[in-house]
């Protein structure tokens, strides 16, 4: 629980505040040319932390995978180069195979599983800001030659900063279910945590009515309850990102913390539902941007009649 409590704040925060965007393309220009490789791809993801110990200020990455017979270890680059061995809780959280087994309760297919959470500020302490990529080394023993290696996304690693962080969204999901195409996470609480270009506000109040019709043929108030609806738009999507809506649709609880300067409230730690997804594309393009409606989790304006 101590993870989960870490990386979530711990509760659901059922928050009233309102946003408006101002200014903000959807198709951003405002990215430096040099950031892009081909087919406007950014080279790096964005991540922030810092040493004040706030959520809010602090990313972290997730990486998990079914090893299957094999062993799999985890490695830490900075710019293409070897700094450490992810094989312990120096960095984060490590789940090595086998700690999810059936004796503690858990499927043999997840007595497979291996993790590892990336908490960047315990990065930023130790190596300071730059390019990393985890890698995942696949070999058929523990310390073996690897058959195969999988290699992250480029993140770039920056102090927070509110300005350097303006216009991205972060959203962080917690996974406690079996997805039937991927993992099944039931029982593990899994956290996970992407940020993005993008805005997430537009806040709207919505009425959820519940009503009766007496003997009378009157229309009889039984509970209103009031609640926020929201929408999340991104920029365009980088391939590192384009496969993670499913997880993140899918997710048992999800939170959502804004970054756009332009909000009219600060938007941190919204805990919300997806209702609606939709995904935009553009003709003889690789490019698409998502836009994603979400209402409040915790629903508390209620009124009630009681007789």
């Amino acid at each position: 629980m101590a993870i989960i409590e870490e990386l979530t704040g711990g509760s659901l925060m059922g928050l009233s505040a309102m946003a408006h965007r101002e200014d903000f393309d959807v198709i951003s220009t405002e990215i430096p040319v040099d950031l892009f490789t081909s087919d406007k791809c950014p080279d790096a993801v964005k991540v922030f932390a810092d040493d004040t110990g706030l959520l809010y200020n602090n990313d972290f990455s997730s990486f998990i995978l079914d090893a299957g017979v094999y062993q799999v270890s985890f490695s830490l680059e900075k710019d293409c180069q070897h700094i450490a061995d992810l094989n312990d809780n120096t960095y984060g959280y490590y789940f090595p195979k086998g700690v999810w087994d059936t004796a503690s309760g858990f499927s043999a297919q997840q007595s497979k599983y291996t993790a590892f959470i990336l908490l960047w500020h315990k990065v930023l302490d130790l190596h300071g800001v730059g390019h990393y990529s985890v890698k995942m080394n696949i070999s058929f023993t523990l310390g073996g030659v690897p058959i195969a290696t999988l290699c992250s996304c480029t993140f770039l690693l920056q102090v927070f900063n509110k300005v350097q962080a303006d216009k991205t969204f972060r959203m962080r999901t917690v996974q406690d279910g079996h997805i039937l195409s991927s993992f099944d996470y039931t029982g593990l609480q899994f956290p996970q945590c992407w940020r993005m270009n993008g805005f997430f506000g537009y806040p709207q109040d919505k009425l959820e009515t519940d009503n009766y019709l007496d003997k009378n043929r009157k229309v009889t108030q039984i509970q209103d309850t009031l609640f926020k609806e929201y929408t999340l738009q991104t920029d365009f999507i980088t391939d590192c990102h384009k496969n993670i809506f499913n997880d993140v649709l899918l997710s048992n609880k999800i939170f959502v913390d804004d970054y756009n300067l332009k909000n009219a409230y600060f938007l941190d730690d919204i805990a919300v539902i997806p209702t609606q997804s939709e995904s935009n594309y553009f003709i003889e393009s690789t490019d698409t941007f998502k836009e994603i409606t979400f209402e409040d989790r915790e629903r508390t304006t209620v009124k009630r009649n009681v007789k």
